[in-house]
């Protein structure tokens, strides 16, 4: 998730260090959980039904990376 963050700042050209960072910590703080851990690529581990995984070549927010990493620890 913190790569999905970053990318996103990078298309708002709004700099990522330490931005990311305090918002990460913030919003953990107020939600109550340690969000530098939210990895929905492990999350993918526990799915256990047929999934439809999109990706689009021109999407700025999504490396094709992550849905491979995503896709790879689908079973």
């Amino acid at each position: 998730m913190y790569k999905t963050v970053c990318a996103r700042f990078e298309t708002m050209n709004i700099p990522t260090f330490p931005m990311v960072g305090f918002l990460f910590f913030w919003g953990g703080l107020q939600y109550e959980y340690w969000a530098f851990e939210h990895n929905p690529s492990e999350y993918a581990k526990e799915i256990n039904c047929p999934t439809l995984l999109l990706y689009g070549a021109k999407d700025e927010k999504v490396s094709s990376a992550e849905i491979d990493e995503i896709f790879n620890n689908l079973s």
